[in-house]
């Protein structure tokens, strides 16, 4: 199904981000002045955009998810 692979994609991206976001935020600001918001807004921007990309790419090569 495609909505599952997309949502897995999505996961699996806004995961990464956020991780990598919070890390940023951590050395740049401090363990105590992290903006929690904005990691996860990013977050899951990026891994929208992450997931529709590698959808289309499913897609377009023809593979049956």
């Amino acid at each position: 199904m495609l909505w599952q692979f997309w949502l897995g994609r999505f996961l699996q991206s806004a995961a990464a981000i956020g991780a990598l976001l919070t890390l940023v935020e951590w050395l740049r600001r401090g363990g105590s002045q992290i903006r929690v918001g904005y990691i996860v807004t990013w977050s899951a921007v990026a891994g929208a955009i992450a997931a529709t990309i590698a959808l289309r790419r499913v897609q377009r090569a023809g593979c049956s998810r």
